[in-house]
């Protein structure tokens, strides 16, 4: 799959954000791709997790009920 990055994308002790498509530990300060959706900013480790949240970013999203 190109475009796929398997490595580590943040280092012990650095602050991360979960790519909400594969779960992965991504660098919060330098995510390696990062989109914005509905004024909120996600992180990704690769551009096939982006593009999949985008196609269908309903199914990545926690709603919490209110």
């Amino acid at each position: 799959m190109s475009g796929f990055n398997m490595r580590p994308n943040h280092k012990p002790g650095n602050p991360f954000s979960i790519d909400p498509v594969c779960g992965m530990k991504v660098d919060a300060n330098q995510p390696p791709v990062q989109w914005v959706f509905q004024g909120q900013e996600y992180h990704f480790c690769s551009d096939v997790c982006k593009q999949l949240f985008q196609r269908e970013p309903q199914k990545y999203i926690k709603v919490e009920a209110g």
